[in-house]
């Protein structure tokens, strides 16, 4: 389980959850929008549409995972099968 503690999000993977945090690693999203001037490239979470545009969907356990990611291991296991 790859839990988000920020967005409190599930991942089926480690590259899953590292592909939804997007910005700036310096500081995060909130600090940037208190900075003069005010900067909104710092880290946060993708929304659920952003993560659908970037190829993140949620499966059938309701976990996100990288599309592209889940049809390769789906299709390797009907194949072994």
């Amino acid at each position: 389980m790859n839990l988000c503690c920020t967005c409190k999000a599930d991942f089926a993977s480690v590259s899953a959850f590292d592909k939804h945090r997007v910005g700036k690693h310096a500081y995060l999203y909130t600090e940037g929008l208190e900075m003069d001037p005010p900067r909104d490239d710092g880290r946060r979470c993708m929304d659920a549409d952003e993560m659908r545009a970037a190829g993140i969907e949620r499966d059938d356990r309701g976990r996100w995972s990288i599309t592209a990611d889940r049809n390769r291991v789906t299709e390797y296991w009907w194949k072994a099968a």
